[in-house]
């Protein structure tokens, strides 16, 4: 198959193309910046387009050239990129994905798979069913997700196009961060493995989050692209019941992998968030997504990972 995978550079997409690569699928690799190795290495069905979402024409220009049959949308602002610029966050979030569905609606596309959010369900996620309405209190990130949810709909509804929203939580593992958001959130908790104490504002070490290795929602993103339809508007990805853990285990875990490593000062106030986990039933009877790598499996790569970069 041929696809077109935007974000390729980013934390998920760089995933999604290696696997599909990996799979022997031919893969048009948009990004805004350069490839951040030589695309070579990852074989020669890969081309790479360096563009911006947020024109149009640039999105319909690679459309129609290349002839995907599927569109992997993974360009975006993350959480608290989107505080720090709310115009960006909108252009990035909501325009971007316009475009996505846009060319695929006119050059004849058959589905498109877009990265949603866990921050659709709000700050309190106590209902993180996919049927679950979302709160008032949304954040501005997760409302610019849940508007692209509803843009896919109606693309779905008047042009029959096939469009499927990943709401993702928690996604960790070895790899650049360059959006701030969980992600990046989650790998400065890890760099207590060089031996300094981090401190983390806002979060109190009893608050939950649901973890997933970036290997596994990149599979579960291949996943969406590849089975066949008709498929719902979205499904939650997360990993399995045993990846539900407060930030203190998730720390009580790196240190027994590396005992020398520092403490993490949690700076939150209050009541721990009342976070539940996530429910991942549809995306396993539906896509055949099964989280394949453990907590303790993914810690330790992700801190062979930074003692690498550390190192280097």
């Amino acid at each position: 198959m041929k696809f077109l995978v935007t974000g390729a550079n980013g934390f998920i997409g760089s995933y999604v193309v290696r696997e599909l690569t990996e799979r022997g699928d031919e893969v048009i690799a948009f990004d805004l910046r350069p490839p951040s190795s030589d695309p070579k290495v990852l074989g020669e069905r890969l081309t790479w387009v360096q563009s911006d979402v947020r024109q149009l024409q640039n999105v319909e220009n690679v459309v129609i050239a290349h002839r995907p049959e599927v569109i992997i949308h993974m360009a975006g602002l993350l959480q608290f990129g989107c505080m720090e610029n709310p115009r960006l966050a909108v252009e990035l979030n909501v325009l971007g994905l316009s475009n996505v569905l846009e060319a695929a609606r006119k050059h004849g596309v058959r589905r498109v798979v877009t990265a949603s959010s866990s921050a659709v369900y709000g700050p309190l996620k106590t209902d993180v069913r996919e049927s679950a309405s979302i709160p008032p209190n949304v954040s501005l990130y997760g409302a610019t997700k849940f508007f692209g949810e509803i843009l896919c709909r109606q693309y779905i509804q008047n042009y029959q196009l096939e469009a499927v929203n990943l709401r993702y939580y928690g996604v960790y593992g070895p790899g650049e961060v360059r959006s701030p958001g969980m992600a990046q959130l989650l790998m400065e908790i890890q760099r207590i493995v060089s031996g300094k104490d981090v401190r983390i504002p806002k979060i109190k070490g009893s608050d939950h989050t649901h973890l997933v290795f970036v290997t596994d929602a990149a599979h579960a993103t291949v996943l969406a692209a590849t089975v066949p339809g008709p498929l719902r508007l979205t499904y939650n990805i997360a990993g399995g019941p045993q990846d539900f853990v407060s930030f203190e285990k998730m720390v009580e875990m790196i240190r027994k992998i590396e005992p020398r490593s520092g403490r993490v000062i949690f700076e939150g106030q209050g009541e721990a968030i009342g976070l539940n986990p996530f429910d991942i039933s549809l995306a396993r009877k539906e896509l055949g997504f099964e989280p394949r790598v453990t907590l303790a499996e993914g810690l330790r790569e992700s801190i062979a990972y930074l003692k690498r970069t550390q190192r280097g």
